[in-house]
């Protein structure tokens, strides 16, 4: 599905389609196929500095926008080509933790029940379930690994009442410049889900959300744990990993050169690029930050 120049044609065209366009200028686009499966994906990116449109280079494209349009294309083209119907969730404004994925609850999504939701819209293989823990022996069974994760567009969706998975899409280097997908590594994902769907797309997950406490716009406690938002890396990380988080991109080594990150993305097995891919974003933000003086730690934290 990712092999063909007209597989990758219809990629480039979703990385550099306008989010209006894919959204039909609302704030969120619903597409009812009849599937009992949702599948959710966001049309927003985030990155510093000039953005790369598309470059294919065989098994890997760059694109600033792979987070989350390889997302986008999955649910759209690569896997109604493979005869897998959902029904699917377009949002925006993810990346700045405000999904329009909750105006979706808020107004349609209690009024069609689903057995269960997925996304992909995480770096490398693999997946995470966030609080969907009833979704976990799935995760596991299917995609291997179960990696610690913070938020994303299905963590809006609790009050649907069903299990929901974040699953990796193979991508890389995602909110920099050097963003990056080995396809080879997609492609195994999105047929590790093909197995998921077919064998439980019957099944009901069910899911009883937990309340959280929002004690401000940027930060909240959850489980007795207080996150707190990262402008740079879009995220919400824990605050006793807060500062750890600082020190890795201050204290990371000199910046790797493109010869290394040809090197790291020829590696045989995806899921040993953990270590190398903390080393590369650290060496990254500490190049940006270093480049432009007006730019402040904390305006990142």
């Amino acid at each position: 599905m990712f092999k063909s120049k007209a597989d990758k044609r219809t990629l480039r065209y979703r990385c550099v389609q306008p989010t209006e366009s894919l959204l039909h200028g609302k704030s969120f686009r619903w597409i009812e196929n009849g599937g009992k499966v949702l599948g959710v994906a966001h049309c927003d990116s985030v990155h510093c500095g000039k953005p790369t449109v598309f470059k294919n280079r065989g098994r890997y494209v760059r694109s600033t926008t792979l987070d989350d349009r390889l997302g986008v294309h999955i649910l759209l083209d690569v896997l109604p080509q493979m005869g897998i119907t959902t029904d699917v969730l377009l949002t925006d404004d993810e990346e700045i933790g405000q999904s329009t994925a909750s105006d979706f609850a808020e107004t349609i999504g209690t009024d069609h029940p689903y057995n269960w939701i997925f996304s992909f819209d995480r770096k490398g293989s693999g997946s995470v379930v966030y609080d969907f823990t009833t979704m976990e022996p799935y995760a596991k069974h299917y995609f291997k690994k179960v990696h610690r994760g913070s938020f994303s567009d299905i963590s809006y969706l609790e009050s649907l009442h069903v299990g929901a998975v974040n699953i990796g899409a193979g991508y890389h280097n995602e909110h920099t410049l050097n963003s990056f997908a080995d396809l080879r590594e997609t492609q195994k994902q999105v047929n590790r889900f093909a197995n998921f769907y077919r064998e439980q797309r019957e099944t009901m997950i069910e899911h009883t959300p937990i309340e959280t406490q929002w004690d401000s716009e940027t930060d909240f406690v959850y489980r007795g744990s207080r996150y707190i938002w990262s402008s740079y890396s879009r995220d919400w990380i824990p605050e006793d990993e807060h500062e750890e988080y600082a020190n890795l991109i201050l204290g990371a080594e000199s910046p790797i050169d493109e010869e290394e990150v040809d090197r790291l993305t020829a590696l045989n097995d995806p899921d040993e690029m953990d270590l190398e891919q903390e080393i590369w974003d650290a060496s990254r933000l500490r190049q940006m930050i270093e480049r432009d003086e007006s730019l402040r730690l904390m305006d990142r934290f």
